[in-house]
């Protein structure tokens, strides 16, 4: 029996029985595959200064992708989850002061979701 399995025990496991009659032969070899969410999120901005009726580009950066990789992200604006943005980039065309409020992202696969990453949007007037 395996214990405290983690992350790192993805791979293949045999066995050998022994006894007062001596070894077993090795049994064949058995596929363990954990699965596990991914990692923290962090979003990179395209530019340090956002600018009202700009464009602002942000990538959501997960460094364990989890198992299996990442399926889809969920981007958040406030409190309201952006329909349709599912990818880890997220282009906003057309900067408008409603663009001003704190934006996060976190990585989803089939063992669940990641822990959010999130920044503060501040939308200067030129």
């Amino acid at each position: 029996m395996l214990e405290n399995v983690n992350r790192h025990f993805n791979g293949n496991f045999s066995c050998i029985g022994i006894n007062a009659a001596g070894p077993s032969e090795m049994s064949k070899p058995v596929t363990l595959e954990v699965l596990y969410p991914p990692g923290k999120a962090r979003i990179i901005q395209s530019s340090d200064k956002v600018y009202k009726d700009g464009s602002l580009t942000m990538t959501c950066l997960v460094d364990d992708p989890g198992h299996p990789p990442a399926s889809h992200f969920i981007w958040t604006r406030g409190d309201h989850t952006m329909p349709g943005v599912t990818t880890p980039v997220w282009t906003i065309h057309s900067v408008s002061l409603h663009t001003q409020d704190n934006i996060s992202c976190q990585a989803v696969n089939t063992a669940g979701e990641g822990i959010k990453g999130s920044t503060e949007i501040l939308v200067l007037a030129q």
